[in-house]
């Protein structure tokens, strides 16, 4: 993959349009993933029901959507974890809904996407006027929802947001969701 990746980098360009993948790339799917490296192990699951199979089995293994704190954590923290979990697959995790009951969002949803999703509702205008003063574009562009929420930081913005809406969280497990 990554010679793949490098000579694809390194050919001219085939007049792709600009911001699409390489062709490499596109073709490895959104299928489930596992790649063994010397010291962790990332998974990428395809669906929910995957994601949860491979949190049951191994506990411990970091969520992955952003990366903004588990590059932190390793980088400056040196924190090593065995296994990882990529959300990335996971369309469930990705969508956003606005009917006449509730605003809905996947936890891999990104700040930006949420700042971009037209909707009238009185809570989301809340939310896209405060995520202008948050981070910087590059942050919202990976920054998840679920991720600010999971990470409890004390300058996680959405937290007080979601609260103050009344927001509900759904969670999954081997047990049902709840």
């Amino acid at each position: 993959l990554a010679h793949s990746i490098c000579t694809y980098l390194a050919q001219p360009s085939k007049k792709k349009k600009k911001g699409t993948f390489p062709d490499e790339l596109e073709k490895l799917g959104r299928d489930a993933l596992v790649i063994q490296g010397a010291t962790s192990t990332w998974h990428r699951p395809a669906s929910m029901e995957q994601l949860v199979s491979l949190k049951a089995e191994f506990p411990w293994a970091r969520l992955i959507s952003g990366n903004t704190e588990v590059a932190i954590e390793t980088k400056f923290k040196h924190k090593r974890y065995g296994a990882l979990i990529g959300l990335s697959a996971i369309d469930e995790m990705h969508s956003i809904d606005d009917d006449d009951s509730a605003f809905r969002s996947g936890g891999a949803v990104t700040l930006a996407q949420l700042m971009k999703f037209e909707s009238d509702d009185s809570g989301m205008v809340a939310i896209r006027q405060m995520l202008k003063w948050f981070g910087s574009t590059q942050i919202r562009n990976v920054a998840s929802v679920a991720g600010n929420l999971a990470t409890a930081s004390p300058i996680a913005d959405m937290n007080p947001m979601l609260v103050a809406l009344g927001a509900r969280l759904l969670v999954k497990s081997t047990e049902g969701e709840r």
